[in-house]
């Protein structure tokens, strides 16, 4: 296997950046990454309103990737979670 390290830094910089932007810049690859090869992805961070934007980017992720709707994207993504996909 391999690991590729994304990092955000949204008090260093000029202007910030949030693991969600970088997850949506990406989007396509994460889909493929995870729908096809069946990847993981971890998220190092706050617990709190990082956490919550984060998961709501890659259920976006998947709804948008996957062009399926919202009721079975969801039951996609607790399937996923289940899975201990992230």
């Amino acid at each position: 296997g391999s690991l590729t390290l994304r990092v955000a830094f949204s008090r260093d910089a000029e202007q910030k950046r949030y693991v969600q932007h970088l997850l949506e810049e990406e989007a396509e690859a994460v889909w493929r990454l995870v729908d096809q090869l069946g990847a993981h992805v971890y998220v190092c961070g706050d617990a709190g309103k990082m956490a919550h934007d984060v998961h709501d980017t890659l259920v976006r992720i998947v709804m948008q990737q996957s062009r399926v709707d919202s009721d079975h994207q969801q039951q996609q993504h607790h399937d996923r979670a289940a899975a201990e996909k992230y």
